[in-house]
Formats: C-alpha cells, structure tokens, sequence
C-alpha cells in the first residue's frame, strides 16, 4: 500500500503545481506528504524497534516521540479530502485521527490539525511548510514576523528541543508554538491588557523587531571582545520563540529578578536543554551567558528611558560604556563570590530551601521548594547526578539559584552566614538595596 499511495500523492503534487499552488491546498497536501511519512516510519522503523525485547532498542525507541502506537494502511492517505485536494474525501481531521478519543498522541494530532486547518484561513498569518533546516538565528531574523514554519521531515526523526520527534509529531509540535503565539500575538492577544513594558513589546511585531535589531544588529563595537553573539541569540530566540509574551516579559525587567530569570533561560537551555542545541550555543559559557542578560537588561533600560524610541548610536555607546565601567564590574565580582563558595552555597539551598527526590538512585534530585524564593525560582532544579534527558552528569544551578537569592532578604543573611563574607553590592547598579529587597 506504500507505494499505491506515494505514486497517489506524486499525482496530487503535480496537479497542484499545474493549479499553481494554491496557498490553502499547499499546505493539506503538505500535512498529506507528513501522514503517508509517519505511516512508513511506524511500519518499518518504529514498531519493529518496539518489538525487539533487546534493552537497548527498547531505551532507543522509548527517546523517539510518534503519533501512531499500532500500524496504520497507507491508504488511509488516499480516502481523506485533504482541502479540495481529493474532492469527495472524507474529513480529513476527523478521519486520519478516529479513535483519538483512546489515545492521547492521536488526541494531540486532532488539535494540532484543527488548529493548522483554521490558521490557513486567517489572512493575518502565514504557515510556512519547509523542509529547510531552520536554526536559532532564522528565528530570530524573523521572529517579529506572523510567519509560522512547519517543519517537513522525511528521515524518520529529527531533533526538536532535545527529543527526537516522527513527522507528524514534529508538526504537533510547531503547531504548539504557533498555537501559543498566535493567541499572544494575534489580534485577539494584542488588544488584551499589557501589564508591562515587557509585555506590549513582545506581543508587538513592531517592537519585537525593533528589540531584535537592537541586540543583534546594533551592538556597539566595545562590546565585541565580549563575544556576546551566541548567547544573545540564544536569549533572543527564547524571548521571541520558545516563550509566550506571558512568559517572556518578566525576563525584560531591568532588576535583579530580571537578571536572574534570564541567566536562568539561558542556564537551563545550555544545560538541561543543551540536547536541542548546536555547538555554537552549547558551548556558550556561563560567564557570556551572564554578560549577555546583563547587557539585555542594561540596553532595555536605556531603550525604555527613551519611551522606546530608536537609540541613536552615541545613546547606544553611551549605554555600552555605563555597562562596561560600573555593571560588568558588579556582575564579575558576583560571579567570582559563586566561584570561591558555590559548595557552601550548594550546600545551603540544599539542607534549608530544597525537596530530594529520587535518594540513592541515578535520578536523585534536589528542587527548590521554599517560601522566601519568588515562585518563578521555585521548582528550579539545584541538584542532580544524572539528568536523563541532556546525558548530563553532577547538574549544577547554585549559581542560578544564587541570583534568585538575591532578592529576598532572608536568603541574603543566610549566604552570609555560610560563606563568612559580606555579599557584592546589588545588581543591576541601578538599583538600591532596598528595591531589591522590596
């Protein structure tokens, strides 16, 4: 039945470049191409690992996410309507997904499909079915844009945010993203309340353009010995891609919450999430990955002093040098305290403010659990001697969690107290102490 139906989509494919690829019919017959896709994979590479007993393709097939649990007839491809592609098809959501009420990945693809079949539909957007590899910097170039890829894949799987995902799941997951933004993004989510700077810049494609220009495109030249690049397109693609507005605005705060909910995203994209990640951002350090939200955070304030008008080149410089002369400073002496106590460090958040889970075993854990961390530090990860997911052994946030300390009084004292040391003045510079206490 695969080859019937791939000569049947061969044909579809060309009549729709004969129609001149109508835009709506593009993109079914794209979804077409994903199904008959997901069906070969489930038939000749993922149910035979399934069936092997062996321990190790068992542990391979369980890393792989796919939609279908059971193989499923080729055919089914050529009884759906796919858009006018196939007139007198059945439905083509509910027919490819029937029985998803008894499975939940089938469940997920039903409202992945209905929410891309209503996209194609809205003239405010664009879904862009590709089969170019898009990395971190494509989605920063166009992030301010209401264009949505999804991803074409005709290997079996490929890597999406660390797992490895079949065709159709690959779509179930671009369709999460898109899903997410849209409803931010989107008229309906623009005229919602904004409740910060933060927010009404995310959710504006004017200033999330405006945003990305000023951090990748107009750094001033005393900056790059810094080598700033790849960590401040890791934050941007986080702000503008793997986060809502909801989400990312709090990061856009210059305060030392904001500085520790970025140093936080980048720390858990190049650790816990490094398996999603190239060499060029996982080998982001931590001390760039700190100068980088620092200098997010310092260009934001300047870019919000100016009621988010363009910075000129002298007020940009003027920025750059501020940050050089009195926050990087501030911020390396921070960096060099978490250096010469992190084992302290570790050790107090560990016995006082964590839950352990998993004691004595490969997984075993400690989680911040404690009332005098704001709750967005709060189930952060301290602790673990193998993290499954990014194969990484002895996983380490005390410094993560550290700059969240900082800003509760209670843990300040208590750093003080195991360390034997005063704590570095505040950060950012521009704020007093008692604004981070408050």
């Amino acid at each position: 039945g695969e080859r019937k139906a791939l000569a049947w989509l061969a044909g579809k494919t060309q009549a729709l470049l004969d129609a001149q690829a109508p835009y709506r019919r593009t993109e079914y017959l794209a979804v077409a191409l994903l199904a008959l896709c997901e069906i070969i994979t489930e038939r000749q590479i993922l149910a035979p690992l399934r069936s092997n007993d062996s321990q190790a393709r068992a542990a391979e097939q369980s890393q792989i996410y796919s939609t279908f649990a059971s193989p499923v007839d080729p055919e089914i491809i050529m009884e759906c309507d796919w858009g006018g592609n196939n007139p007198g098809g059945l439905n083509t959501t509910t027919h490819l997904c029937k029985n998803h009420a008894q499975s939940t990945s089938l469940k997920r693809l039903f409202i992945a499909l209905d929410g891309l079949f209503i996209a194609v539909y809205d003239k405010t957007l664009f879904v862009l079915p590709s089969f170019q590899e898009l990395g971190l910097n494509d989605f920063c170039r166009f992030g301010h844009l209401p264009v949505y890829p999804i991803g074409m894949i005709t290997t079996y799987a490929l890597n999406a945010d660390g797992a490895m995902m079949s065709p159709l799941w690959f779509l179930i997951h671009d369709m999460a993203h898109m899903s997410a933004l849209v409803g931010c993004t989107g008229e309906h989510g623009r005229q919602r309340p904004s409740y910060s700077p933060g927010d009404r810049t995310l959710r504006t494609w004017q200033r999330r353009l405006e945003l990305r220009c000023l951090l990748l495109d107009q750094r001033p030249a005393c900056l790059e010995p810094l080598e700033l690049d790849p960590a401040l397109v890791l934050l941007l693609f986080y702000l503008l891609h793997e986060q809502t507005p909801n989400d990312g605005a709090p990061c856009l705060n210059y305060s030392n919450d904001g500085f520790a909910l970025c140093f936080s995203m980048l720390g858990l994209a190049r650790r816990e999430a490094r398996a999603g990640l190239v060499e060029e951002y996982q080998s982001v350090t931590d001390t760039q990955a700190a100068r980088a939200a620092l200098w997010t955070l310092c260009l934001w304030k300047c870019w919000q002093t100016a009621d988010f008008g363009a910075l000129t080149q002298k007020q940009r410089e003027a920025c750059a040098q501020d940050f050089e002369r009195r926050e990087r400073p501030r911020l390396e002496r921070h960096l060099a305290f978490i250096e010469r106590h992190r084992g302290a460090l570790r050790q107090l958040f560990a016995d006082r403010h964590c839950i352990r889970e998993g004691k004595g075993t490969p997984s075993d854990s400690f989680s911040i659990d404690s009332r005098y961390f704001k709750y967005r530090a709060n189930s952060l990860p301290l602790f673990q001697i193998r993290h499954e997911r990014s194969g990484l052994c002895h996983l380490d946030n005390t410094d993560l969690i550290y700059f969240h300390a900082l800003s509760s009084p209670v843990l300040r004292k208590q750093m003080e107290s195991v360390t034997g040391t005063s704590l570095p003045p505040c950060l950012p510079t521009g704020r007093e102490q008692g604004s981070v206490h408050g």
